[in-house]
Order: C-alpha cells, then sequence, then structure tokens
C-alpha cells in the first residue's frame, strides 16, 4: 500500500476511504498550481482489474452514462481518467461511512442494526435506483462497499 500522502495526475490523495476487490477509494485535493481547486473523491483501479477483458471499456462506458445522472441520493461522477498505468473515477467526495464499514462496526460492537434505520436505508437505496434506472443507467458494481449513509442519515 502506498503511504499517503501520494499523486495521481493533478489529485494529491490525501485520505483512504475504503477499499474493495478492485479499487482503492481516496479523498484527494484536486490541483490548480499552488493552491486547491477541488476536493474530489478517486478510486483508483488495480492493475489487475485494468487488465480483466471488458474491464475497462465498461468502466468508461459507466462513467459517461453515471456523468449524466443528477440525483440527490447518487453522487456526481465527474468521469473516467487515464494516467499512464493509473485508471480513475473521479467523483465528488461524500461525508459519511460506507455500509460495507458501518455494518462491520455494528458487528464488532455487538450491536444490531435498529430496524427502522435499516428499512430507511433500504427505501433510499431502493427509490435511488429506481430514478436513476428510468434514465438507462444500470448500477454494476452494487455492494455495501459502494453505498453510503452520509453523516445526516441519508442513503
Amino acid at each position: 500500500m502506498t503511504s499517503l500522502p501520494f499523486d495521481l495526475g493533478p489529485y494529491r490523495c490525501v485520505e483512504r476511504r475504503g477499499n474493495d476487490e478492485v479499487s482503492a477509494l481516496y479523498l484527494a485535493e484536486q490541483r490548480d498550481g499552488q493552491s486547491v481547486a477541488q476536493v474530489r473523491l478517486v478510486r483508483h483501479f488495480s492493475t489487475a482489474a485494468a487488465a480483466l477483458d471488458g474491464f475497462l471499456p465498461e468502466l468508461k462506458q459507466a462513467a459517461t452514462r453515471a456523468a449524466t445522472v443528477d440525483h440527490p441520493r447518487v453522487v456526481r461522477v465527474h468521469g473516467y481518467e487515464q494516467r499512464g498505468d493509473d485508471h480513475l473515477l473521479v467523483t465528488d467526495p461524500l461525508d459519511g461511512i460506507d455500509l460495507r464499514s458501518l455494518f462491520d462496526r455494528l458487528l464488532a460492537s455487538g450491536e444490531a442494526m435498529p430496524w427502522n434505520i435499516a428499512l430507511r436505508i433500504g427505501i433510499d437505496i431502493a427509490e435511488a435506483l429506481h430514478d436513476i434506472r428510468s434514465t438507462g443507467v444500470l448500477h454494476g458494481g452494487l455492494s455495501p462497499e459502494n453505498l453510503w449513509l452520509t453523516w445526516r442519515g441519508e442513503a
């Protein structure tokens, strides 16, 4: 694992936010000369994932479609970028916790998620998926690592 901070093109990765089988997620500062122009979330895909047959074309196509989605419960995608061997999906930052991390914390503490909170999360996710599906966009990587709960309690 690369030590923080490190640079990926114009992005200075300052905090690791998570990972899954094919990528790592970083909070990054987009540099504009010497100052920070934007704060972004950068998903850096592994070399192994990039080598999978059809992975990169599908990623590029999905990023292009996702960039057209404007929904209050869907993170804004700015697009796909390739920087040498680095493959990046760039989005707005998320302020909260992914559901996998939340589930792991609950499991470690021996606590259960209250049913009304689980129901609210499920409804939020279902509504967002329904709305974005009507635009023709499908989410191919739906997993607890890709679903976030904001600190305001919204999924």
